[in-house]
């Protein structure tokens, strides 16, 4: 079909064509061989009507000239796409389909991270989304009450759906269940045991409520689910630094009375040794809890960035190295933040 007829066709129908330089397949793959194919894109509208004509995508082609090879090619993928319209109508309905629950995730995703109500603008700017599309998406989901509308302006946020679906999963979150794979991780790096220690705020202990056994014949026994000191050890001092300042010099005292060690007793090194931990990110301590043992622990947050649990390595003094303390450190550093992720944390 000459380009000026194909062109004419396309005007009267509505639809669009263009020449392409070689035979290609609806696909748009050039096949090589100097042929012109000319191509024809009719709206969606037309698909139905003139399907037995145009194959799903909408694009009409038709070749002339160039090598026959290619062009007999071209003739049966063509023919094969014809006879498989229906199909095709199909598998475009199912893509779709996806494509709206994928959005909808993500646009979820986006209303939780937010910082307060959020504009279609910035939804659609996040998401590299038409601003239509966010606000067909926003419509259905404020008929579940999944998302809210500002009564004042157009800035939409979590509805009281969304948020007693996200309670009653948070209800049943167990940290020790969440932060499983990345502590077995953490031990395949470190080759030693990962411990996890979780925050009882009300009696300011801590308590270990997940390991993960040291490779090497010689190892600790863990004393799991029994209270220990916020005071001592890695797997207590990485929680008690990152507890709110003022919340910490209050407590500090109290926490003093149960623990009689005069290796405690200055209570201002004591805030001074929490400080350099805040500021390094993670703990290392030499015998605190146990006799001989060494522990690097680092602190898990929670999507409030409130501090509820430790991850920490130990191992015997004679199989640590100084020279890989700081490799051990970011081995625990990088598992912390990978779980703190996973409660959450922003």
């Amino acid at each position: 079909m000459p380009a000026k007829t194909a062109g004419t066709l396309a005007q009267r129908l509505g639809g669009r064509f263009g020449i392409l330089e070689g035979p290609r397949t609806d696909d748009g793959v050039a096949e090589g061989g100097g042929a012109i194919t000319t191509h024809i894109r009719f709206p969606k509208a037309f698909h139905s009507d003139i399907r037995k004509y145009v194959p799903s995508n909408g694009i009409y082609s038709l070749c002339r000239g160039g090598k026959s090879a290619a062009r007999k090619k071209l003739l049966t993928q063509r023919k094969n796409r014809l006879t498989d319209g229906a199909k095709m109508e199909v598998l475009e309905m199912r893509s779709e389909g996806t494509g709206t629950i994928i959005r909808v995730v993500r646009l979820m995703r986006c209303l939780a991270e937010a910082q307060g109500d959020i504009s279609i603008t910035d939804i659609s700017r996040q998401l590299n989304l038409a601003p239509s599309t966010v606000h067909r998406l926003l419509q259905l989901l404020l008929t579940e009450d999944i998302v809210a509308k500002s009564s004042t302006r157009s800035l939409y946020g979590p509805g009281m759906e969304l948020l007693r679906i996200a309670a009653l999963l948070a209800s049943k979150i167990q940290i020790g269940d969440v932060a499983r794979n990345v502590m077995q991780g953490v031990s395949e790096q470190a080759q030693e045991a990962v411990l996890l220690t979780q925050l009882l705020p009300h009696e300011l202990k801590v308590m270990v409520t997940a390991s993960v056994a040291s490779p090497h014949p010689l190892r600790y026994d863990i004393d799991m689910f029994q209270r220990g000191s916020l005071l001592r050890g890695a797997t207590g001092r990485a929680i008690l630094a990152f507890l709110d300042g003022t919340f910490i010099a209050e407590i500090f005292d109290r926490l003093l009375q149960d623990d009689s060690d005069s290796t405690f007793a200055n209570r201002e090194d004591q805030l001074a040794d929490l400080a350099a931990i805040r500021a390094r990110g993670y703990v290392i301590t030499h015998g605190q809890k146990v006799p001989g043992a060494v522990g690097i622990g680092a602190p898990v947050f929670d999507g409030h960035n409130k501090v509820v649990a430790a991850l920490s390595i130990t191992m015997p003094e004679q199989r640590f190295a100084a020279a890989r303390a700081e490799e051990l450190a970011k081995i625990v550093v990088d598992g912390a933040a990978a779980i703190s992720k996973l409660l959450g944390r922003r």
